[in-house]
């Protein structure tokens, strides 16, 4: 996949980077390569209320990012400057009325956070940011889409790893962060430090002016397809 424009975020990624107090993923997308972390409205309402993990603890840090810009909810003016042109808002109402509609389909097999996540992501063609496996194998069970790329927080923590953003040991702290709030972590991380644990993980999201990070094998999973930038 080329680079994108956006990249839809489901609450359950969002929580892992809010959690550890890292959000420098989300500002190399944004300053480096021009891509916008998006959420749909309804991950921002999961994320203002209560969760019963976490309590309260999510949402004013949801609320902070929002306030600088590196996560944005979506509406019909950031898709119209997106579309551009005279055009623009026509093209961003029909897109938001697909993924309302793609979303209540959605809805009917996965939360609805997801639902919508992937509903946008399709719509838009560009790659969700979720770990959530089971919700994206029901949702292939059903015979419905899902997003040539679904991202994991460990994708962009790689990707920051690999271009100079983050080092070996921020990369580990965040793994760390995780571990203490018992929040999932991909097979190859659970049990070793980062360093080790990138030799197994294959990234889907790389700078390809930069020597690669992980393991080169070949993805295989339906919405495992590499993003270049």
């Amino acid at each position: 996949m080329a680079r994108p424009s956006f990249v839809f975020c489901d609450a359950d990624a969002i929580i892992q980077f809010l959690l550890a107090q890292e959000v420098r993923p989300f500002r190399l997308l944004r300053s480096k390569y021009s891509i916008q972390p998006l959420v749909v409205p309804e991950v921002e309402i999961e994320l203002l209320r209560p969760i019963r993990r976490f309590g309260n603890r999510v949402a004013p840090e949801f609320k902070k990012v929002v306030a600088n810009g590196l996560l944005r909810v979506v509406d019909k003016n950031a898709l119209a400057a997106h579309y551009g042109g005279a055009g623009g808002p026509m093209a961003a109402a029909a897109a938001m009325a697909n993924i309302a509609k793609l979303g209540h389909e959605y809805q009917a097999h996965v939360d609805y956070g997801e639902a919508y996540t992937h509903a946008a992501a399709l719509t838009l063609g560009v790659p969700a940011l979720s770990h959530d496996r089971s919700a994206l194998e029901v949702l292939i069970h059903a015979g419905l889409s899902v997003p040539t790329t679904v991202l994991r927080a460990f994708d962009l923590i790689a990707l920051c790893y690999q271009v100079g953003e983050m080092t070996e040991k921020d990369c580990d702290a965040f793994r760390a962060a995780l571990l203490l709030e018992h929040e999932y972590l991909p097979k190859c991380f659970a049990h070793k430090s980062f360093g080790d644990g990138l030799k197994d993980f294959c990234p889907r999201i790389c700078d390809i002016h930069v020597a690669p990070v992980g393991s080169t094998g070949d993805p295989t999973l339906p919405y495992s397809a590499i993003v270049d930038l």
